[in-house]
């Protein structure tokens, strides 16, 4: 007869062993998972030197282009009156809201940094593709 001693030295082994193997198919499944993701670490990493690339010609020819140093500013995150609206984005991003103004003069505001809570924002003027005011509201 078996004593209860040596059954739970049996159910103490058979869980040893259960994860040892869960165990080691974790091992492998990680390192395919690791293999897998070699190509795409690869790419990620191609695709950011084409960007960084692509971004150093459009500052320099930004700088080329124009009296302004919109490039700089852009780099910075600083908006300027008179700035077009495409270096706008550039430098801060899509606006969290746009409402049209001035129909005919091609107007609209756009709107960032917006707080539920407080309501606050910057309100940016444009019209003709051009920053004409900044305020905060």
């Amino acid at each position: 007869m078996i004593t209860v001693q040596v059954v739970a030295l049996l159910l103490v082994l058979m869980y040893m062993l259960y994860i040892y193997q869960k165990n080691k198919n974790e091992k492998r499944a990680y390192q395919s998972a690791q293999k897998e993701l070699l190509p795409a670490r690869q790419r990620l990493s191609e695709a950011s030197d084409d960007f960084n690339h692509i971004e150093k010609e459009i500052f320099q020819m930004i700088d080329e282009q124009f009296e302004e140093p919109y490039a700089e500013h852009i780099r910075n995150g600083v908006v300027n009156i008179g700035m077009p609206a495409t270096f706008l984005t550039m430098a801060w991003g899509h606006p969290q809201r746009i409402e049209k103004a001035d129909a005919q003069a091609g107007g609209e505001n756009w709107y960032y940094k917006e707080q539920e809570q407080s309501g606050a924002a910057t309100q940016v003027v444009v019209e003709n593709q051009r920053v004409i005011k900044l305020k905060d509201c």
